[in-house]
């Protein structure tokens, strides 16, 4: 179970925003990766490889060049 203080760590609060914007339709969010190379930077480097993919599918179903896209 995370402690307070990893609940309102900064590296931590970016992820959450980045799941939060991905939810939402915002492909373009990306997390900085840091030196520490722990277990937030593990799950940034997922995020940041699930929006590149997510981009690249949506672009090649053609979702952003049709005038009625949802995203």
């Amino acid at each position: 179970m995370l402690t307070p203080h990893q609940i309102y760590d900064q590296r931590f609060m970016q992820l959450v925003k980045a799941l939060l914007k991905m939810a939402s339709g915002n492909l373009s969010q990306r997390v900085p990766i840091s030196d520490a190379k722990d277990w937030k930077d593990t799950l940034g480097m997922l995020i940041n490889k699930a929006n590149f993919r997510l981009n690249w599918m949506c672009k090649n179903l053609g979702f952003y060049t049709s005038p009625n896209h949802s995203l």
